[in-house]
This record gives structure tokens, sequence and C-alpha cells, in this order.
């Protein structure tokens, strides 16, 4: 047995067969041999627990969302994308997707006002414009410090009772 120890070279927690050895394998009862590759069944298409629950998250139902997931190869930005295009053209109508005029409009034309849109974001905003996805997504990250200071600074007088306001209803304020 150690003689068949040393001969095998696989490590030592694998258990699955090899092709270095086609022996075992052609006379190993799982083989069945294929004429060709078009005989195979298509692998389905691994749809993500966390994409499905994202996507609920995002308010879409979870049976349309796997759907989509199958259908998108279960890439979650490509789904995501589909899911809301669907969604803008149900509340929106398709005119407001792709307008008629849209489609005379040559595509260097809308890519040379593109950059002409990055490059004044860049003057304006400077580093805290980036562009993550080329000709996708922008960022702009933007310094709101100056909006939670005011927050905590409504605390009144005192900072322990909220000052109130002049011009809202008493009404309302007592909750009737």
């Amino acid at each position: 047995e150690e003689e068949l120890d040393e001969l095998d070279h696989r490590d030592e927690g694998q258990f699955w067969s090899t092709r270095d050895e086609p022996d075992e394998r052609e006379n190993s009862p799982a083989y069945e041999p294929c004429d060709s590759d078009n005989e195979r069944p298509a692998p389905a298409p691994v749809v993500s627990l966390f994409a499905i629950g994202k996507l609920s998250r995002y308010g879409f139902d979870r049976e349309r969302s796997k759907q989509a997931l199958e259908a998108g190869g279960g890439e979650f930005g490509a789904t995501l994308e589909h899911l809301l295009l669907r969604v803008f053209c149900e509340r929106f109508g398709q005119k407001a997707v792709c307008p008629d005029g849209l489609r005379e409009v040559p595509v260097d034309e809308c890519l040379a006002q593109r950059q002409e849109e990055a490059l004044a974001l860049a003057a304006i905003y400077g580093e805290r414009f980036s562009e993550r996805i080329a000709n996708a997504v922008w960022t702009v990250n933007l310094d709101l410090s100056f909006l939670s200071g005011s927050a905590a600074g409504q605390g009144g007088a005192d900072g322990n009772r909220p000052a109130r306001a002049q011009k809202v209803c008493q009404f309302y304020l007592k909750g009737k």
C-alpha cells in the first residue's frame, strides 16, 4: 500500500480523479463518452442569493429578480440596469427611454459632449471629481460637514431643548 501511495501524485486531501490517469477515468462507471460538446446541457447560470437580496432591498420582487439574474447570466450590474430600464419603460413609456430624435444624433457627437461635461465638472470640482467607469459613472465627493454642524447647532439656547420654529403651525407642533 505504501508503494501505491508513493505513486499517487495527488495532494493529501484531493479525492477527485485527475486527467493524468486516463485508464481509471475510462474504466470508471461515471465516465460517459460524449461525441460532441453540443450534447452536453448548458450549465445553468449561478444566481447569487446575495444579489437577489440586494435587488429586493432596492424594491424589486424576489422572483422577478431571480429571473432577471438568470437571463443576465448572474451579473448584478447588468441585471440592475435591465430591471431599472423595465421600470422606467413601464412608468414613463418607451418614448421617455429612447426619444425619436435621439436616434439621429451620432454617437461621436454624444461622446464629445459627454467629454466636455466631464472636463467642466473636473474644472469645477478638481480632485473631488472622478470618473469611476469610463463614459458611464462619475462621482463627486463633497464635504458636507456644514450640514451636520448646522444640525447639531439647532439644539436651542441651552442645547437641550429644540428651538421652536416661528412659522410652524401650533397644532402640528402639538401633534393634532
